[in-house]
């Protein structure tokens, strides 16, 4: 009981900073009309189609219209599922539509020469359904 006890007054303050946003036009004003960064958590067991992933992203840069917003990651990695424990780059594009559709792109590239060592690979998930925004207050 101790143990919970202290663990949950351990999240608290992280889980009070956080603010979820829940529509595309919470995320657009709080990025592009606020400045707030986003923090994005992602279930890709909810996504089309799906597997057995979980992910963090902090986006660097945005770019919005008024029906996209849209942000890239590029890493390098050696967890690749088709290519265990060898070094590639994986550029990710997310694009989060007004209708709350994300597509993502995944790209995956020798770092050596910059040749696609894949095709690209797609996802799409829902916001709120595996793909979530928050920002701090």
């Amino acid at each position: 009981m101790k143990t919970i006890l202290v663990s949950a007054c351990l999240l608290l303050p992280l889980t009070a900073m956080s603010q979820p946003l829940v529509s595309y036009q919470d995320i657009h004003s709080a990025t592009l009309s606020k400045g707030k960064p986003l923090h994005i958590t992602m279930d890709f067991n909810q996504c089309t189609p799906n597997f057995n992933m979980r992910a963090y992203l902090r986006p660097n840069a945005i770019i919005a219209t008024d029906s996209f917003i849209a942000f890239s990651d590029d890493h390098l990695t050696t967890h690749h599922p088709k290519f265990p424990n060898q070094l590639v780059r994986e550029h990710v594009s997310y694009k989060l539509t007004d209708d709350g559709t994300v597509s993502i792109s995944v790209e995956i590239i020798n770092p050596t020469d910059n040749k696609m060592m894949a095709n690209t690979h797609t996802l799409t998930c829902q916001l709120n359904n595996g793909f979530n925004f928050y920002t701090n207050d």
